[in-house]
C-alpha cells in the first residue's frame, strides 16, 4: 500500500483518547483549593504545604505537556499499513461485495504484542453489518482467530466508523466477589476492579484508604480509577502507581494513605505480574495446594522512594487467585494455616460462592462484629472453549 500524507482515522482515534486520558489524570494533580478549618496553620506547615503545591503543578504541567504532544499527533505525519497485500485485498472485496466501504486498513500489535487489526468502515445504502461477521472474516484470511470489539460501535452504519479487532487469547476469566462495609460506616474504604481491557488485559486489584468512611473511600476510588485510566491509554501499571504514589505523598505528606493489592494478568500466556503495596496477603490455589504472596511494604502515600513488592507467576488453566483486604486478613493473622486449610478444601459451585464463604467466615472469626472494610476478590482462569470446574 502506498504510503499517506495523513494520520488513519484510526490511528488518530487512538491518539486522541490517549491524549484525553492524560488530561484527566492531570487534572488530578491540580492543587485544591484551601479548606476553612486549615486557614490557620504554622509557618512550616505553610512552607511545606506551598512547597506540595509546586510539585503537583509541575506533575500537572507535565501531563498537560505530555497529552497536547499526543494530541499533536493527529496532524498530519506519515503512515503506512503493514497487512499483505494479498490478505487485505480479499478482506476489502470481500467486506466490499457485503455493502461496506472501507478507507483504512491497519495492521499493529497491542501492548502484549499480539494482533490487532483496525478499520474505518461504512455501510452503503444504509444497511447495518455486525461485527461479529467481520471478526470470522479475517479470522478466514488470517488463519488467527480474530474477535470484535468489547466495548462501543458494534454494527457497521451509514457513517465512517473506527473497528478495532483484537487476537483471541488463550485463556479467559471467570470470578467473584464479596465486600461489607464496617459497621456504623455508609461508605466502605475498600474498592476493588475487576476488569478485561479488550487487548489482553485483566486487572484485579483492591484499594484500602486508611481508616474508614468517606475519605478513605475517597481515596482508595481515586488510585483505582487513576489505574484504570492509565491501563486504558497503554501506560504501564508500574508507572501508575508510583504515580499514584507521587499523587498521594504530595497530597497528605504521609498522615493518608492507601494500600493496594494488585493483579495484572496477560491473558494470552497466563504471566500475572502481583502488585502490593501495604496489602494484605494473597493466595494462588492450584490442585488444592495454597501457595502465599506476602510482603511487608508500605502502602501508597508514606514514601515515594520506597518500590512496593512485585513479583511474576505463569498460571495454569483452573488455578485461581484470592485477594482480601486487610479487614479480612488480620482475623486469619494468628491461624493462617486455618484459611490455608479453608479455601484448599472449600466446594462449592462458583467463585462467588467462594468469595461470599471466605467474607462469612472472616465475619465469624471476629464474633460476628464487622469491625473494619471487608473485600474479598476470587479470581480464575481456564483455557478458551473449556469450562471451569467447581471449586
Amino acid at each position: 500500500m502506498e504510503e499517506k500524507e495523513i494520520l488513519s482515522e484510526f490511528t488518530k482515534s487512538r491518539v486522541t483518547e490517549y491524549a484525553d486520558l492524560l488530561n484527566d489524570i492531570a487534572e488530578s494533580y491540580l492543587p485544591e483549593e484551601k479548606k476553612e478549618d486549615e486557614v490557620y496553620v504554622t509557618r512550616a506547615d505553610l512552607f511545606a504545604r506551598k512547597e506540595m503545591d509546586r510539585q503537583r503543578a509541575v506533575f500537572y504541567g507535565v501531563l498537560r505537556s505530555a497529552s497536547r504532544q499526543l494530541a499533536g499527533l493527529a496532524k498530519p505525519v506519515w503512515g503506512q499499513s503493514s497487512l499483505a497485500e494479498k490478505q487485505e485485498k480479499r478482506i476489502v472485496k470481500e467486506l466490499i461485495n457485503a455493502g461496506i466501504e472501507i478507507r483504512e486498513f491497519y495492521k499493529t500489535e497491542n501492548r502484549n504484542g499480539y494482533t490487532e487489526i483496525g478499520m474505518l468502515l461504512r455501510a452503503r445504502e444504509r444497511t447495518y453489518y455486525d461485527a461479529d461477521d467481520i471478526a470470522d472474516l479475517l479470522t478466514e484470511v488470517l488463519h488467527i482467530r480474530m474477535l470484535p470489539p468489547t466495548e462501543g460501535h458494534l454494527y457497521v452504519k451509514d457513517e465512517w466508523t473506527t473497528f478495532c479487532f483484537q487476537e483471541e487469547p488463550s485463556f479467559q476469566i471467570y470470578g467473584g466477589y464479596a465486600k461489607v462495609t464496617k459497621e456504623g460506616e455508609e461508605l466502605s474504604g475498600d474498592n476493588y476492579l475487576m476488569r478485561e481491557f479488550g487487548d489482553g488485559t485483566y486487572i484485579a486489584a483492591i484499594a484500602d484508604g486508611m481508616g474508614s468512611g468517606e475519605k478513605a473511600c475517597e481515596d482508595s476510588e481515586k488510585v483505582l480509577l487513576m489505574v484504570e485510566r492509565h491501563v486504558e491509554s497503554g501506560l504501564a501499571v508500574k508507572s501508575c502507581i508510583h504515580m499514584c504514589d507521587e499523587m498521594l505523598y504530595l497530597q497528605y505528606r504521609g498522615e493518608r494513605s492507601v494500600s493496594l493489592d494488585l493483579l495484572e494478568l496477560n491473558l494470552y500466556t497466563g504471566e500475572c505480574r502481583i502488585c502490593k503495596n501495604g496489602a494484605a496477603p494473597s493466595f494462588l490455589i492450584r490442585d488444592r495446594k495454597v501457595r502465599e504472596f506476602a510482603a511487608d511494604r508500605l502502602s501508597l502515600g508514606i514514601n515515594p522512594r520506597v518500590d512496593g513488592y512485585r513479583e511474576s507467576v505463569f498460571l495454569q488453566s483452573q488455578d485461581v487467585m484470592i485477594l482480601a483486604s486487610d479487614g479480612i486478613m488480620d482475623l486469619f493473622y494468628d491461624n493462617m494455616e486455618m484459611f490455608r486449610s479453608y479455601v484448599s478444601g472449600y466446594v462449592g459451585h462458583t467463585l462467588s460462592d467462594l468469595a461470599a464463604n471466605i467474607l462469612q467466615t472472616a465475619i465469624r472469626a471476629g464474633g460476628g462484629v464487622i469491625r473494619d472494610d471487608m473485600t474479598v476478590l476470587a479470581v480464575g482462569v481456564c483455557e478458551k472453549g473449556v469450562l471451569p470446574v467447581a471449586f
